[in-house]
């Protein structure tokens, strides 16, 4: 019995990606990165809403700053070594990625935190209004981008509506493009990161606003 013809399946991905224009590669490295990025936050919100959810109501904001990493593994870094990883401390609980005990009450950060007690309080002071229960403090001003500004030769393909609600949980509609950059280099490679640094700010924004809004731009239609 004669054998059915196999396509190799690398001739294949490469003829499908050669098929692509300048902008559509771009479209497909950058929703590579914000796939990772969303399997990234959507275990951290999983971890937190199971083990760490004392306030009822902590979202992941928007990052107001992110620790400087080279790869993935560092996501996992915990300076102080408080049971805390930097970047849970940074965006979740809005505490001190360097010192074990943020409000120096005698109990590291961790411990509050499964005590069910604020991280960023000492014990017997009433701060409720203050540190990351101000949903106003994990604010930042949102760069002004216009119309004129925006090209409109770069492409990007849709997320699924599910994966797109999470990516504007952790980022918000209007996101600081600076953090919305730095996010997504924490796990890019080098060839990633090229790409990444050849966009303009208003071209990753146009980008994330395609990907959350599930649209792509028409002329590649």
């Amino acid at each position: 019995m004669a054998q059915a013809a196999k396509m190799p399946p690398n001739n294949l991905n490469k003829g499908f990606f050669t098929d692509l224009s300048r902008q559509q590669k771009i479209g497909v490295v950058i929703l590579l990165l914000f796939s990772l990025l969303i399997i990234v936050f959507w275990f951290i919100q999983l971890r937190q809403n199971i083990l760490y959810a004392p306030y009822g109501d902590i979202a992941i904001k928007q990052l107001n700053q992110v620790p400087v990493v080279n790869n993935s593994a560092n996501l996992t870094l915990d300076t102080d070594k408080d049971g805390l990883t930097d970047i849970e401390e940074m965006t979740v609980y809005k505490t001190s990625p360097y010192l074990s005990d943020s409000d120096g009450d005698g109990f590291d950060d961790r411990t509050e935190v499964n005590n069910k007690t604020n991280p960023n309080c000492p014990e017997g002071q009433d701060c409720i209004q203050t540190g990351i229960y101000n949903s106003s403090s994990a604010t930042t001003e949102p760069q002004t981008i216009t119309s004129a500004t925006i090209p409109t030769n770069i492409t990007s393909p849709s997320l699924p509506s599910t994966q797109a609600a999470v990516l504007q949980q952790a980022f918000g509609a209007t996101p600081d493009v600076a953090v919305l950059r730095q996010t997504l280099l924490l796990g890019a490679t080098d060839e990633d990161k090229a790409v990444l640094n050849s966009l303009s700010d208003a071209q990753l924004l146009q980008l994330y606003n395609q990907m959350i809004n599930g649209q792509s731009d028409p002329a590649a239609q």
